[in-house]
């Protein structure tokens, strides 16, 4: 249809570029011509029109002369025979009619009043040159009178001629005309459409080779049959055709090899995507399986470390001697860093995935910053490096965001500082960059004097896993996550973190947040006691020096300060306190005893307090001997300043040594009573000891079944439930409860506490939704714990904050059963503070429980149930860790790991290892009581 249509173009332009210029000339000289030939009629119309009526007025002269009007009708009747004459009209001169013959009209009115389409008049005058009454009778003299009179008009003629014979000649005239026209147009078109095929066909024919071409046919020529430019032309259009051709082939071969090399390349891709696709799903499926060992093992981890946090802050609550408490303290804290190292690295694991969201409340500053520099002053005093944390006056007491979050940024950086510093100082400054009425920017930084960083490393410094140079890594070692974790967690609170370091001279990490700033004001620092006081303060590190005089001015002393060479009795006559600091570098050149004895030579001050940049307790022992006056390590926190100066002021001669430390305050909930469910009897004797403190009744249950049974019967104020438990699992079980609140108690509200070592997210959010008020993971921290429920009961509303759900993503690989111990009585005390009795009890009730236990993982691996089996090993796990049977747990840690992967081969094997485990506990020859007593006594 293209090529028609186109063809019909090209035929249709060239036809019309002949046609048209030959009609519109044929067509003007048709009109010309008809013209001409119409004019020329209606010319010999008139003229016979005029010719008749002279004849008939020659006709008419007698009759009208002679009056004789029958003579006149018998000329003129023989007139009007003629052919197209209608009626002819006499008239005398007067205008008289004399005589009207014909069909047309009858008088002078009918002519005005006639059809000019059919007919026309003509009108002519008779005329005379004599007149009658001059006549003699002598006829030979006319001629003489005639030219010497004029003539007159005697009468008048009018003549009607028929119209119909100029009509059809006229209308033949035009006939013939245009048929003439016409004709010549045929001819002409004829004739132009065969001059013009000889153009439009090659052209035609160019045209259709060249959409041939268009669609690729580059095979396509055309008959080289014209002359003149037409055959140029086809002859330039079979050579770029050929030339295109031939292109085509070079191209073709081109795109040929080149589609060879794509297909091999595409199939060389298409196995690596598939690959790809199988190593991620490789990926995907060990991402997963990595989510779930950490769950796992998080989990794990918590449930004994519940039971060393849990009991032995119950340890502490007893009466112990110093040593006892020492150790106890040393176990809580231990307990609490491992903890610690547990949460970082899950919130290494939630800042990958950007599940980790800071948590704001009102926090002191002071004690932010104070305890981790406290915690960390051990290692760097072993390394006998000066640490110093200088806050600055105009930062506020408190403030608004996540203290967790921020001590772990001071953590990681003061930690590294340490690790990398051997010599010199480390400065902790805290100060305000900027502020507002409602909000400030917090600036804290850590500057060292270690080994410093290449400019050119310190780009990637935050990145994951990057520790510097590889010398670097050797030498200190690490994971490199520390760096990454504090700058995902300054960005987490909206803050950004920076570094200045000069390889070979240290480095300044600085971190900036925009806090806000709390609506309600601090409590002033300032203490009456203390007010009046005046202190004097030696210390030859400038820093540390400068950071005491600042503590101590909040606090309301006035402070000078003096050196060495000043220290004089008049200079310290009037002063209430000395404070004398001493470096770790002045402790142990011996300069630190040797100015204390020079002072006890000169002078000896009312009231003496010595800052050591050291943790040993020989030194500060030694110290202490020396001057019998407090020896603190630096640096000293603000709580335990004023509890000294306290002393101090108080009873001047007791040296720090003496103070005791009093049990933490235990609240009252005497009069309520608190249901707690959980399937672990020991973590359910746990959480019964640590609530029957607060004096509330105790109501435990194994499971929700039991959960749902005693809430009917004793409508509880609080229920503390575990999450996974056999029967009826915890958020059922608290789904079941608001349910009967809605139905059959009026929509009343009991405070639902979920306790789980359960870190999985998910598992959280469903806890909440099911209508738990609050989700805490284990280890159970009493105080919080108290704290939470005096929220919940007194308050009877939800807690502000859910406390942050940990996990742990640590490598886990329990060794051999037969490597480990079947029993270890001592890793048992450590658990419960090394109190005999309730190790005893709790492994009586494990031995007891542990038959019933084996006969349901027996059951469950019949049934080929592994969720189930995985459940009971659960359970059976988190006994065994505060029981004392190390072999039995990793045989049972082993079988939960199996049996969550539902590996059938690998559960027979690790099944089989817990049966072995389970027969040592069976047939050790002592019984219960002798073994511990053995152990016990033996060490």
């Amino acid at each position: 249809m293209m090529k028609r249509r186109r063809y019909s173009r090209i035929k249709t332009r060239a036809l019309l570029l002949g046609i048209v210029p030959a009609a519109i000339l044929a067509l003007s000289l048709t009109a010309y011509l008809i013209t001409a030939q119409l004019d020329n009629l209606e010319m010999a119309f008139k003229a016979q029109g005029n010719a008749t009526a002279q004849e008939v007025a020659a006709a008419s002269f007698y009759g009208i002369f002679s009056g004789d009007i029958e003579s006149l009708s018998l000329n003129l009747n023989s007139i009007l025979k003629r052919k197209d004459i209608l009626s002819i009209i006499v008239n005398d001169a007067q205008g008289n009619l004399l005589l009207s013959i014909g069909e047309s009209v009858s008088n002078d009115a009918g002519v005005a009043t006639h059809d000019p389409g059919k007919s026309s008049f003509f009108f002519t005058s008779v005329q005379s040159g004599f007149q009658p009454d001059i006549l003699g009778d002598y006829p030979d003299q006319i001629q003489f009178i005639q030219g010497d009179v004029t003539p007159s008009t005697i009468g008048s003629v009018v003549v009607e001629l028929e119209k119909t014979s100029l009509l059809e000649q006229q209308r033949d005239s035009i006939i013939t005309s245009v048929i003439i026209s016409v004709t010549g147009l045929i001819l002409t078109a004829l004739i132009a459409l065969l001059l013009s095929q000889k153009i439009t066909r090659p052209l035609s024919k160019l045209t259709q080779a060249v959409i041939r071409m268009k669609h690729g046919d580059f095979a396509v020529t055309v008959p080289e049959i014209s002359a003149g430019e037409l055959r140029s032309l086809e002859e330039g259009f079979n050579a770029m055709a050929r030339t295109l051709k031939y292109n085509q082939e070079i191209l073709q071969q081109q795109v040929d090899r080149a589609t060879s090399d794509l297909t091999q390349t595409m199939e060389a891709l298409e196995i690596q995507n598939v690959e790809l696709d199988l190593a991620r799903k490789r990926a995907l499926k060990a991402s997963q399986a990595k989510s779930e060992f950490l769950a796992n093992m998080s989990h794990e981890i918590r449930t004994p470390m519940n039971g060393v946090i849990g009991f032995s802050t119950l340890l502490m609550k007893s009466r112990l001697s110093p040593e006892q408490r020492e150790l106890a303290e040393t176990i809580h804290k231990s307990a609490t860093g491992l903890l610690g190292i547990i949460n970082t690295i899950l919130d290494f694991s939630k800042l990958e995935y950007g599940k980790l969201e800071p948590e704001y409340a009102l926090f002191d500053i002071r004690s932010c910053f104070e305890d981790p520099v406290a915690l960390l002053a051990p290692a760097a005093h072993d390394k006998q490096l000066e640490l110093a944390l200088l806050i600055y006056s105009d930062v506020p007491a408190q403030l608004i965001g996540d203290e967790t979050r921020i001590r772990q940024i001071l953590v990681n950086l003061v930690g590294n500082a340490i690790k990398f510093t051997h010599q010199g100082e480390i400065i902790v400054r805290v100060m305000i960059e900027d502020e507002t009425e409602d909000s400030c920017r917090l600036q804290f930084s850590v500057t060292d004097t270690g080994i410093g960083i290449d400019e050119h490393i310190q780009k990637d410094l935050f990145t994951s896993f990057q520790q510097g140079t590889k010398q670097t890594n050797r030498r200190y070692g690490g994971t490199g996550l520390g760096l990454s974790i504090s700058k995902k967690l300054a960005e987490s609170m909206k803050g950004e973190i920076a570094l200045d370091s000069v390889e070979g001279k240290g480095s300044c990490f600085r971190v900036m947040l925009n806090l806000p700033k709390s609506p309600e004001m601090a409590q002033p620092l300032v203490d009456n006691s203390f007010r009046s006081r005046r202190c004097t303060i030696i210390d030859h590190h400038v820093i540390s020096q400068l950071a005491m005089s600042h503590t101590l001015e909040s606090l309301g002393m006035a402070v000078s300060e003096v050196g060495w060479g000043q220290l004089n009795k008049a200079a310290i006559a009037d002063q209430d306190l000395l404070l004398i600091g001493f470096s770790a570098a002045e402790i142990d050149s011996g300069v630190a005893m040797d100015r204390i004895a020079r002072l006890q030579k000169t002078t000896v001050p009312s009231n003496l307090l010595i800052l050591l940049s050291s943790s040993d307790a020989t030194v500060h022992e030694r110290f202490q001997a020396l001057t019998l006056a407090p020896c603190i390590s630096k640096p000293v926190t603000l709580a335990v300043l004023k509890r000294t100066l306290e002393q101090i002021f108080a009873n001047p001669s007791t040296p720090s040594g003496t103070i005791e430390y009093g049990s933490s305050s235990t609240p009252s909930f005497k009069g309520k009573r608190f249901i707690i469910a959980d399937d672990n009897p020991i973590n359910l004797q746990l959480i019964s000891a640590i609530l029957s403190m607060t004096g509330a009744d105790i109501v435990e249950a194994e499971n929700g079944v039991g959960v749902i049974n005693a809430y009917r019967e004793r409508r509880p104020d609080l229920v503390i439930i575990d999450v996974h438990m056999p029967v009826m699992d915890g958020g059922e079980a608290t789904s079941r409860i608001r349910q009967m609140e809605r139905q059959e108690y009026a929509g009343s509200h009991t405070p639902i506490i979920a306790l789980s070592a359960d870190i999985i997210p998910e598992h959280r959010d469903a806890l909440l939704a099911a209508g738990a008020d609050l989700y805490l993971t284990k280890p159970i921290d009493d105080s919080k714990l108290w704290q939470a429920i005096d929220n919940l009961v007194n308050a009877n509303s939800p807690a502000s904050a859910i406390p942050e759900v940990y996990a742990a993503e640590e490598a886990f690989k329990a060794d051999a059963a037969g490597t480990l111990p079947v029993h270890d009585p001592q890793e048992a005390l450590r658990f419960t503070g090394g109190r005999e009795e309730l190790a005893m009890e709790m492994f009586r009730k494990f031995m007891d429980d542990l038959p019933q236990q084996m006969a349901l993982l027996e059951k469950h691996r019949e049934n080929h149930d592994w969720p189930a089996l995985g459940e009971v090993a659960h359970r059976l796990h988190g006994a065994c860790a505060v029981c004392g049977v190390p072999a039995l747990k990793a045989a049972v840690s082993e079988l939960e790991l199996a049996a969550g992967k539902a590996d059938v081969d690998n559960i027979s094997t690790r099944m089989q290892r817990v049966r072995t485990g389970c027969q040592q506990l069976y047939t050790l020859e002592l019984s219960v009581d002798e073994r511990w007593q053995f152990s016990t006594d033996g060490g």
